[in-house]
């Protein structure tokens, strides 16, 4: 009989195929702290114990493949980055790392900071500097306002405080 006609063997299986993670095509700016944060990932990672990670379970190989791919993309991120100090800064304009008041019409006020894609975390306020937000506030200065687009309404804001201090 022909081989062509004969089922191979596979050992793989659908947790073997990791995705790399997506490389953002814009300038990798980051913060000070967000750098240095990033070192701290990469080094966590780097001392992980993946050789003793199982050969033989499906899910530990997976998790392994996981944590190899994140340390391979952290550390491209790391040799990336373009850190940026608070001397390159024009203290009255908006510009990356800015902490950013805003406030609406019914006198709700939002703080924000710009800082980079990695360090993004909504929930402690720091937005990534190329966001639809943070696009609108740079260059900006205290007293101009835009319209902010959330929760699917457009929402007027005006620029309350612009500051640099961490």
């Amino acid at each position: 009989m022909s081989r062509a006609f004969v089922k191979e063997e596979t050992s793989s299986s659908p947790l073997d195929v990791v995705a790399e993670r997506q490389v953002s095509p814009y300038p990798n700016y980051m913060t000070e702290e967000g750098f240095n944060q990033l070192k701290r990932k990469v080094e966590n990672l780097s001392n992980a114990r993946l050789d003793t990670i199982s050969a033989e379970d499906d899910h530990a190989k997976h998790e392994k493949a996981l944590l190899e791919r994140d340390l391979r993309y952290y550390q491209a991120r790391l040799q990336s980055a373009i850190v940026v100090g608070d001397e390159e800064r024009q203290k009255d304009v908006v510009r990356f790392g800015a902490w950013v008041t805003l406030e609406d019409d019914s006198g709700k006020k939002f703080r924000f900071r710009l800082v980079g894609e990695d360090e993004a975390d909504a929930t402690q306020g720091m937005i990534s500097w190329v966001s639809p937000l943070a696009s609108q506030l740079l260059g900006k200065q205290a007293g101009n306002r835009i319209i902010w687009l959330r929760e699917n309404k457009a929402t007027p804001v005006e620029i309350m405080q612009i500051t640099y201090a961490v």
